[in-house]
């Protein structure tokens, strides 16, 4: 079975494929450039010129979504808005217009989308999938790129869209981030602190991906949540804890976060907690439930 993947490169992408791999799955990259270096078969699209190699879409059985720019690399200015949206809307249109033209159908269309999609609820209640979206910028982008996908109903037997959190691994993302500061003894938490932080394992993402592929019954929007959900305070406290480091420094202010990063201080400021039960439903388990279990697992630490 061919699983081809857009955004392959990137942290997530790259732990997907080689699961995929390990798993017996031919996996080929939608790519901006070629990498003769990759282990993977890569062709070329490009969202400016509207083009997509065809000979991509040969014989595939599933497409990843996970293209799209970094939504925390960069201040959210207007213009970066329209790109942040661009990257994950636009593609999957040029997707759907090239494959309509080659008369291309698959078994299952699978995207990315973002917790960013709800409400800030303060911690109070989980949020089921059918919850309603924030209409600030960040659930609008998350409408618009979950209703891109279910355009992709005429050619894909299923459409499955994964709502993820901030995610945990050893080779990229926050905990990368914010694990050398922590080493120097300088974490600390964000503004309130209590505000709501959902994450999730790498190794849980990866999995919830390929049960969408191989679970026929998984059709529509889930949840990948891990079960504990933690206040930002526990968070970065719970990181310094696993590398045995003091966490004393006082909160980073909230003015100066909004100084600094402007409306992208909302990745830092807010939350809500979050269900996963709908997605547990069809069967799936996951791996690590706790955040000191992660962290362990992600930072090398022996589990006690």
């Amino acid at each position: 079975m061919v699983v081809l993947i857009t955004g392959g490169s990137g942290l997530l992408g790259t732990a997907l494929s080689e699961l995929l791999v390990k798993r017996g799955y031919e996996v080929r990259h939608l790519s901006r450039q070629k990498n003769p270096s990759s282990p993977y078969k890569n062709y070329l699209w490009n969202l400016q010129e509207e083009t997509v190699d065809p000979k991509a879409f040969s014989g595939v059985d599933f497409i990843v979504h996970l293209a799209g720019e970094n939504i925390s690399e960069k201040r959210w200015s207007a213009k970066r808005k329209q790109v942040l949206v661009d990257s994950r809307v636009k593609t999957v249109q040029l997707l759907k217009e090239k494959m309509l033209e080659q008369g291309v159908r698959i078994n299952a269309f699978i995207s990315a989308s973002g917790t960013g999609y709800y409400k800030v609820n303060s911690g109070v209640g989980y949020l089921s999938e059918d919850a309603p979206a924030d209409e600030r910028f960040l659930g609008n982008c998350c409408v618009q790129w979950e209703a891109a996908a279910d355009n992709f109903t005429p050619l894909a037997e299923r459409v499955i869209k994964l709502r993820i959190p901030m995610v945990l691994a050893k080779n990229g993302g926050a905990l990368k981030k914010l694990t050398p500061l922590v080493n120097l003894g300088l974490g600390a938490a964000f503004g309130s602190g209590k505000q709501i932080v959902s994450w999730v394992h790498i190794d849980d993402v990866c999995n919830a991906f390929l049960a969408s592929i191989e679970n026929l019954t998984m059709k529509g929007v889930y949840n990948v949540v891990a079960a504990e959900q933690v206040t930002n305070e526990l968070f970065i406290g719970g990181i310094a804890r696993v590398l045995g480091r003091p966490f004393f420094l006082p909160n980073v202010p909230r003015f100066l976060l909004q100084l600094f990063l402007g409306e992208m201080s909302s990745l830092l400021l807010e939350g809500c907690t979050v269900s996963s039960e709908k997605l547990m439903e069809t069967g799936f388990v996951f791996k690590y439930k706790t955040l000191d279990e992660a962290i362990k697992n992600l930072l090398g630490k022996k589990m006690n």
